[in-house]
């Protein structure tokens, strides 16, 4: 399989993006608008099957680009998993010039093993999270 790893947010639709949250534990249920809104408002990472021209992969970071990044989102197709591109989003991202001297944060509740591999280490002791108000 080709695939390319691009920042071009035009080489996919928010609806390519909304099909791939859907297969997450963690985003499935968000709205059309909020996915919008979040893509337009983070660095986008997108890959790209080269031979269909579809989005099989997404990563996204917030970062303000001086203290600190925040790596979210970062799913591939359940068809195209198990092939490393995981691996290949988080070494775009680590390997970004806007990210070597900032602080990374993510949250995860089963992909441990992937960040570690990035220099990523589990701090639960100092996580603290504010709830969306409903």
């Amino acid at each position: 399989m080709n695939y390319s790893i691009t920042t071009d947010s035009s080489m996919w639709s928010t609806t390519a993006v909304k099909q791939l949250l859907s297969q997450s534990y963690w985003a499935s249920e968000r709205s059309m608008d909020t996915i919008e809104k979040s893509l337009q408002h983070a660095i986008c990472y997108g890959v790209i099957d080269t031979e269909t021209n579809t989005l099989i992969g997404l990563g996204r970071v917030v970062t303000d680009h001086a203290t600190i990044f925040w790596i979210c989102d970062i799913i591939v197709d359940n068809r195209y998993r198990q092939q490393g591109i995981g691996k290949k989003i988080m070494s775009h991202i680590m390997n970004d010039v806007g990210t070597q001297d900032l602080l990374g944060v993510l949250c995860t509740k089963d992909a441990h093993g992937l960040y570690e591999q990035y220099g990523f280490k589990l701090e639960t002791q100092k996580a603290m999270v504010r709830k969306r108000q409903l």
